[in-house]
């Protein structure tokens, strides 16, 4: 074996060592530095050089070469074994040496940086100046290094590390965030000089840049060149560059690749699947149907049971697309359910949902005289059908799988463009589950919120507590200048809740809550809750007492408190006449009182007006608002639903579901919209619209947003706060 040879392989046997034993995060690092490559290229010089880009701008490159070429003979024989040149004195030559430094370039830069100045005028130009520009590129001096490595380029544009610079001056370049007309095909003859870590590498550069960039194409063809070099430093996988190719939104691209890589099969038997794909999202559904039966019969006869199931779902979703009514609207209620509450909410959803369809466009003129009555609740599959919109309702029966097979069913064999429901959380779950397995839009009016979190197909439309009461603590607490808080709420879910949310956003804004005390929602006696927030029941020494006793003194109420929090819930208006007394009785005239929508009834005012002034309440819904289009709503409930007993207006549910439909409606106006992929993106993307509940959006999450009406009692009228 030959000098150089024996060279070389000593050089690459410590760089694999070296490497095995690097913690991984100093192993891509390494790359900076790959002894073996440097070790096979670098030629010692006896050839004294005190600088180096000082030099290079003082002579030529023909001088330099001339140079190289008549000191060959003598770099030949001068070595790291310095015996063979009778050398005495080469105490730092034996310590520090091209190679020594260039394996500590990635674990200690700086100290490398200092031994090069050691030993600068015992090597060459070149080998001095590859070393610096290594050095400083992992000093994270990009711009330095981009400049050492140009000028190296310039000056020896042949030179055996030419293609070392060209790879630090690339990709300083790209750290620079610079263009960069380096391409492994532009400049092959660099290219492959360079080591399969350093080609890796720099393929996993070039490649990330072109993802950031969007150019799925050229990442691809990067992918799978990374591929042929086959480094173990940054290895690419045929499904990582599946996942590519699934980032490819144009059919005309997806030929160019069946071209192009004609030879690559995984990447030929991928194709297929992505065009389907892309003709159901480009809505050519003919094509589609022809190709997924196509691959369907494929997969038979490869007996691939998983793609057979993967197909036949996609089959089912272009026929259900196929023969989507884009005017046809679903709704899931408990239609048939006996508990008072559910009823009662139900109606109030239909009330608005038949005023949607009555009036999408809002005109009072549209709605006839005489109220009709609204189809029988026991017509599970009953439709409405007003103007251009159709609504279809099946009946949840409060029952997830009836709810599920509904969906299902509405989607599959109705047709519909989108669902509306249902109202309670456990079947809103079950249908949410289902419609996004099957990609249809679905708006719940159930009031959990995180029906929304199951899919990017499921929305909600309904109150949030939870911003309603955040939004009543930051007003309280910024506008009111109250600090000090206590709570008096009913023992229920709705009550605990907004306790909860009320409690968390004062604390959150450097509020202390100083007593809370819960109820039962009707009870007639408040004295024991009233007794406790107010400290009657605090202890009392007994010499103190006696001498209360003796002067007949009363223990007077504490009021460590600024604000009192009574959350009633809509229900609530009997629970705020019995309590509402007792405020007077323990002296809290000038306390800023908080309450939520149950405190948004006008006859909640007869109970308010003797025991307090100026409370703050909150709702999603304000029915004396003053916009024209809340009014028009307002008179086209009273119009046709008039009649009932007991009258008393639209509620919050009402309008929600008013606000639902009139959306859709809007949407679907736009033939664009008129899939269920498109209506999905519609409701993502949506400008506010002009809901009679305020401006509503929907949230990346799905969930409704609109700002909470922050309301007051002046005289005999509700009125927001201003």
């Amino acid at each position: 074996m030959i000098e150089g040879e024996n060279l070389y392989w000593k050089g690459w046997i410590c760089s694999l060592f070296s490497l095995s034993i690097m913690p991984g995060a100093l192993f891509a690092q390494s790359l900076l530095s790959l002894p073996h490559w440097i070790e096979q290229h670098a030629q010692p010089t006896s050839t004294s050089l005190s600088t180096t880009t000082n030099s290079i701008d003082q002579q030529t490159t023909q001088q330099k070469q001339d140079s190289l070429n008549s000191s060959f003979t003598s770099k030949k024989q001068t070595t790291d074994d310095p015996a063979k040149t009778g050398t005495t004195d080469t105490n730092v030559s034996e310590e520090l040496t091209f190679i020594s430094i260039a394996r500590k370039v990635s674990i200690a830069p700086e100290q490398a940086l200092a031994d090069l100045e050691q030993i600068r005028n015992q090597l060459s130009t070149e080998e001095a100046l590859i070393l610096e520009i290594q050095i400083i590129y992992q000093l994270q001096q990009y711009e330095q290094a981009e400049v050492l490595a140009n000028g190296f380029l310039e000056t020896f544009p042949q030179n055996t590390f030419s293609a070392l610079a060209h790879y630090f001056h690339t990709k300083a370049l790209i750290q620079l965030k610079k263009t960069t007309d380096f391409s492994p095909e532009s400049h092959n003859e660099i290219f492959v000089q360079l080591p399969s870590e350093y080609q890796a590498d720099l393929l996993q550069v070039l490649r990330q840049k072109a993802i950031d960039q969007g150019n799925v194409l050229l990442a691809i063809q990067y992918s799978l060149q990374q591929q042929e070099v086959a480094s173990s430093f940054y290895p690419i996988t045929s499904e990582e560059i599946i996942s590519l190719l699934y980032k490819v939104d144009d059919i005309k691209i997806l030929d160019t690749i069946a071209a192009d890589y004609s030879d690559i099969e995984f990447i030929q038997e991928e194709l297929p699947y992505l065009r389907l794909e892309l003709l159901v999202k480009k809505q050519q559904y003919s094509t589609a149907l022809k190709l997924a039966q196509s691959l369907i019969h494929n997969s038979t006869a490869q007996t691939n049971q998983a793609r057979i199931d993967y197909l036949s779902d996609l089959q089912r979703q272009i026929n259900t697309a196929m023969q989507v009514r884009p005017r046809r609207i679903g709704v899931i209620l408990p239609l048939s359910s006996q508990n008072r509450q559910v009823a009662r909410l139900t109606k109030e959803i239909l009330e608005g949902l038949r005023l949607g369809i009555k009036n999408p466009k809002n005109t009072v003129e549209e709605i006839p005289e005489k109220a009709q009555q609204p189809e029988s609740k026991n017509t599970p599959a009953s439709a409405k059908k007003v103007g251009e919109l159709e609504l279809i309702f099946r009946d949840s029966q409060l029952n997830p799988e009836i709810t599920s097979n509904a969906v299902r069913e509405l989607v599959e064999d109705e047709h519909v463009i989108a669902i509306i429901g249902p109202l309670i959380r456990v079947t809103s779950e079950a249908a949410a589950s289902t419609a996004q397995q099957l990609q249809v839009p679905l708006i719940s009016m159930s009031l959990t919120p995180t029906i929304p979190d199951m899919g990017s197909y499921i929305f909600r439309n309904n109150q949030s507590w939870e911003k309603e009461m955040k939004a009543l603590a930051r007003y309280a607490y910024d506008y009111k200048n109250a600090r000090r808080f206590i709570l008096l709420y009913p023992d229920t879910r709705e009550g605990k809740h907004k306790m909860s949310f009320f409690w968390d956003e004062i604390i959150k804004q450097g509020g202390s809550i100083n007593g809370s005390e819960t109820f039962k929602s009707g009870q007639k006696n408040f004295h024991k809750q009233f007794e406790k927030l107010a400290g009657m029941d605090r202890y009392i020494p007994v010499d103190e007492k006696k001498v209360m006793e003796k002067f007949e003194e009363k223990l007077l109420p504490i009021q460590d408190f600024d604000a009192l929090f009574i959350p009633v819930g809509k229900k609530g208006l009997h629970d705020l006449k019995v309590l509402l007394p007792y405020t007077a009785v323990y002296k809290m005239d000038h306390v800023v009182f908080l309450g939520d929508n149950g405190w948004n009834n006008y006859l909640v005012l007869l109970a308010l007006k003797q025991h307090i002034k100026n409370p703050t309440f909150v709702d999603s819904f304000f029915k004396q608002a003053s916009q024209a289009h809340v009014q028009h709503f307002i008179q086209l409930h009273e119009r046709y639903f008039f009649e009932q007993l007991n009258y008393t207006g639209p509620t919050s549910y009402t309008a929600h579901a008013y606000d639902t439909v009139r959306l859709l409606s809007a949407l679907l106006e736009q033939p664009e919209n008129h899939n269920h992929a498109r209506l999905q993106k519609a409701l993502l993307d949506m400008k506010p619209f002009p809901g009679v509940t305020g401006l509503i959006t929907f949230l990346d999450n799905g969930e409704a947003y609109r700002e909470s009406k922050l309301l007051t009692i002046q005289g005999n009228k509700i009125i927001p706060v201003n």
